[in-house]
């Protein structure tokens, strides 16, 4: 029994021995979360697309925890009914606890009653979700894509104003710090993306703005940024993507991902590939996933890089 068969006779992916052609493949499916990576360190994004498991963290348990609750309470469901939901739907052990962050179970319990406090008393008021197609805009599957890549998202919820008529990309996200600032969230390439998309889906509506609802651990406290998405600032959206792309393409060419040292560490925690990614790739990766076909059905809309640049100059006649 070589290498190959002996994992995939255990309970994991299959796997396959390293394959410089097809590992290319692993490089085309972009998103706002691994473009940051990109960022970060090239050679730990290059090196982390061939991870036979996945971990599931605290953080990113507690991050989905809180957002699905959010958007099915803003989506009409009863409080109870979405700490069942988030129940359900938690990953790790219940008692599982990040002390620094204070990231629990019941500490996203509280986030969530927080959260419904502040709909009912204040935001929902003033905004509703917004219906597309007759549907209601939640967790909305959306994908651009750019020659031989797809940049992904998902969208948790999209309001609209009931007075007049804006729409509101509503983007969830939680921080250990006391007092969350605005200028964290303001520039987020996340949700700029997500207008971009929306401008093609609602094109009768040329103003967008992004909630941000920022949940501090350490305050137990929500703090909302309003932010507004210019048409500008939006078709320049489109304009890094193109260059993300092509600066892939280029280290992909070459087979040469550089490695930035400011990528080392990460809120303390060293990189996995830490003092050993100089060496080859098929040294550190013998074998990697195989790659299951994407499945279309996630993605609500998808479209093409030029429909995209077309809805953008319609806008800006």
């Amino acid at each position: 029994m070589d290498l190959t068969d002996a994992l995939n006779a255990l309970d994991t992916k299959p796997v396959k021995l390293w394959d410089a052609e097809e590992a290319k493949q692993f490089y085309q499916r972009l998103s706002f979360s691994s473009l940051n990576d990109f960022h970060t360190c090239p050679r730990m994004w290059q090196l982390s697309r061939f991870k036979l498991q996945r971990e599931t963290t605290i953080h990113t348990a507690f991050g989905h925890c809180v957002g699905e609750a959010v958007a099915n309470i803003a989506g009409g469901m009863e409080l109870d009914d979405a700490i069942f939901a988030a129940f359900a739907g938690w990953e790790l052990d219940f008692f599982e606890e990040q002390t620094k962050s204070k990231k629990s179970f019941a500490m996203a319990v509280d986030a969530i009653k927080s959260f419904h406090m502040l709909w009912e008393l204040s935001l929902s008021d003033q905004w509703e979700v917004l219906l597309v197609d007759g549907k209601p805009a939640a967790e909305l599957g959306l994908r651009v894509l750019v020659g031989g890549y797809a940049y992904r998202g998902f969208v948790d919820l999209v309001l609209k104003n009931k007075y007049t008529g804006e729409i509101a990309i509503l983007e969830c996200k939680t921080t250990g710090a006391k007092e969350a600032v605005e200028a964290m969230y303001g520039n987020s390439n996340q949700s700029l993306g997500y207008a971009v998309f929306l401008d093609k889906i609602v094109p009768e509506v040329s103003s967008y703005q992004v909630l941000h609802l920022v949940y501090s651990t350490s305050a137990r406290e929500w703090h909302v940024f309003p932010v507004h998405k210019t048409i500008l600032r939006r078709a320049n959206w489109l304009r890094d993507l193109v260059y993300e792309v092509r600066t892939l393409e280029m280290y992909q060419e070459d087979d040469a991902f550089p490695m930035r040292g400011s990528g080392c560490v990460s809120y303390g925690r060293t990189c996995y590939w830490y003092g050993i990614c100089d060496n080859d790739t098929s040294e550190l990766i013998p074998v990697m996933p195989v790659l299951e076909p994407e499945d279309d059905s996630k993605y609500h809309y998808t479209f093409t890089l030029d429909e995209l640049i077309a809805q953008q100059l319609e806008n800006s006649v």
